[in-house]
This record gives C-alpha cells, structure tokens and sequence, in this order.
C-alpha cells in the first residue's frame, strides 16, 4: 500500500486551504504547478492566486522537497546534517506594471517581517520589459518579493498551514494597497 511522503501530505492541507479561500470568494486560484524535476529528482508544488478586486497582483505559495529528504524519510534514516528531512516553504508576490516600490524595499522587508518574523529570506526582483510593438513603444516593469523560510516543514506543522494561507492572502492585500499608484 502507498504510504504518502510528508511532500503529499502538505501539498494536500495547502492545496485544501487555498482552494477553501477561492470558495469563500476571498481568493482567485489563477495557476497550479505540480513538478517533478528529473535531474535532481526533486519535487515542486505551487499555487498562484490574486485578489478577486486585483488582477495585478498575485502571490504564489510553493512546497518543494529534494531527493535527501524523500530517502531519509522514506528509509527512515537519521542524517547527520543541520536540517531534518521536510519541506521547503517559500512565497513569492509579483506586481505588474507598478514603479517606485523598488525604491521603498526596505520598508516593504520591514513590513513583510511583522508578518512573517524574521525567519525569513526577503529577496527583491525588479523587471523591466521594453516592448517595441507596430511603432508604439511600450515599458512594462515587473517587482517581485521572494520570501524564502530559513527552516523546513513537515506535518507536525500541518495545523499552521491554513494561518500561514492566510497571512499570505492577508500580507498580499496590505502589500498591494501600499505598493499600487
């Protein structure tokens, strides 16, 4: 019989969750990816969702679990290195066509870090795209927030998957009324 690794059974309490939020109208799932890359032989799961009053934002939540953590787990074998097999958590915000928040990273880091403490990686990307299209020049620019969690998860922390669900959607909402002109 199939025993299901701690990647299945966190991708399902996720999955779950986001999926209960666009029910409640809160949310709009707009991507889904399930990925298994074969030359690491590691997995990725994300899904993408937006404000229902904002199509130009979004925040993206993935779990990602690597080859080390599928055989310690499945082997039931005791590592000695500083991370116990689990789960990686990372959440990423992306805001289209929006200038000036580069500028006021700092604050943004600031609060991204009342929400999510300071056991996180704050990266910021900034896009722009130059479209020259039938002679009419288009600028389009992208920011992107990475939060990458210094720590793993696993399934004693399944009952905080669906505050971290909403903390997500909640910090995408204040992110978006400080970030959009």
């Amino acid at each position: 019989m199939f025993d299901p690794t701690v990647f299945d059974n966190l991708k399902v309490v996720m999955e779950g969750g986001l999926y209960d939020l666009e029910r409640q109208g809160r949310l709009q799932i707009v991507g889904r990816q399930d990925l298994l890359d074969l030359a690491t032989m590691s997995r990725t799961f994300s899904l993408t969702f937006q404000l229902t009053e904002d199509d130009e934002s979004q925040a993206t939540v993935a779990l990602s679990s690597s080859l080390t953590d599928f055989a310690v787990e499945l082997a039931r074998l005791r590592l000695v290195e500083p991370s116990p097999p689990g789960c990686k958590l990372q959440i990423r915000y992306q805001f289209e066509n929006w200038t000036g928040a580069a500028s006021r990273s700092e604050y943004i880091a600031g609060l991204l870090r009342q929400w999510w403490t300071d056991e996180i990686a704050v990266e910021h990307l900034v896009q722009s795209v130059y479209r020259d299209v039938d002679t009419e020049h288009q600028m389009q620019s992208r920011y992107m927030i990475v939060l990458t969690f210094d720590r793993k998860i696993d399934e004693d922390n399944m009952a905080d998957m669906q505050p971290l669900l909403e903390s997500a959607l909640a910090s995408l909402q204040e992110l978006t009324g400080y970030i959009k002109p």
